[in-house]
């Protein structure tokens, strides 16, 4: 799976729309699986980096960005995750900054 998800295009745009990102969050959260949660990083980099005004506050208000930090500030995980994590962060302090938010 892990070979999968990081062939996948973090460009494309989906056609999916979530009104919470708490699903995500939750897999984020849970350390047993950790493609699945590579996924669930992944799928917060895809949907922040081609919809940043939407999911980059969802990410807020609903805590992702404390997640991402810790993954990001792990030394222990995965490249790939860390670096989709980092992405992730990065978008959406950029977003922020645009806006005035945060």
């Amino acid at each position: 799976m892990e070979a999968a998800i990081c062939r996948w295009d973090i460009d494309a745009e989906r056609s999916i729309n979530y009104n919470s990102l708490e699903p995500l969050l939750q897999i984020i959260k849970s350390k047993k699986c950790p493609s699945a949660q590579l996924w669930a990083v992944w799928a917060l980099a895809n949907l922040t980096n081609v919809s940043s005004s939407k999911y980059c506050l969802l990410v807020k208000e609903e805590g992702g960005i404390p997640l991402l930090r810790e993954i990001f500030e792990d030394m222990s995980k995965e490249k790939m995750l860390k670096e989709l994590a980092g992405r992730t962060l990065a978008v959406c302090d950029i977003h922020s900054q645009e806006k005035g938010l945060w």
